[in-house]
């Protein structure tokens, strides 16, 4: 099941509840890549710049380096929400998560 969205030059970027995060080429409807790492569905996406930062219902924040490469590394794994994550926003730079609990996190 799909569960996010996001999009950034030229590509769609879903989260799905299998904890995957796929990547579609828009001009082909090509799958680019996936990214792997959640182990629990991906409940939000948010996009800054060329990072993709991912929120899973495994309760942790991932930030993702995008490129033309082949692949794009996650360069950072965040924890500490008690709950999942379930909404992102980036705001002057800097991401902020909420998760169950009514916890926000900078």
């Amino acid at each position: 099941d799909l569960y996010s969205l996001a999009a950034w030059e030229g590509h769609l970027i879903s989260g799905h509840c299998s904890g995957l995060i796929r990547v579609w080429n828009v001009a082909t409807g090509a799958r680019d890549r996936k990214l792997e790492g959640h182990t629990d569905a991906v409940w939000c996406l948010a996009v800054s710049g060329t990072r993709l930062v991912s929120g899973s219902w495994d309760r942790s924040v991932k930030v993702w380096a995008m490129g033309a490469g082949a692949s794009w590394p996650c360069e950072r794994t965040l924890v500490g929400h008690a709950g999942g994550v379930y909404t992102l926003a980036i705001w002057r730079g800097k991401g902020l998560s909420g998760a169950g609990g009514d916890s926000v996190r900078v």
